[in-house]
């Protein structure tokens, strides 16, 4: 992958305005999360990607019940479920 510098202000609010181009290179629409990463000299963004609200896990979840959830938590949580 390309990196891509980019040189943009910060307004009187703090805030920096992510150029079109870069959004669409990363998919980010109206809305979307971007985790931040304060490491040193330098500060890191990137799409965020929740986790299982179970467990933590970042890999392979899916929506249980409105939330994200890895598959072992959501077998464990269709285990504990009374049948009705």
């Amino acid at each position: 992958m390309k990196a891509t510098n980019v040189v943009q202000r910060v307004d009187d609010l703090g805030r920096v305005v992510l150029q079109v181009k870069l959004r669409r290179e990363r998919e980010l629409e109206s809305n979307s999360e971007v985790e931040m990463s304060v490491g040193g000299n330098y500060i890191l963004s990137r799409s965020y990607v929740s986790g299982c609200v179970a467990c933590g896990d970042r890999n392979e979840f899916m929506d249980f019940m409105a939330k994200p959830v890895c598959r072992a938590s959501a077998g464990t949580q269709l285990a504990s479920t009374p049948a009705s």
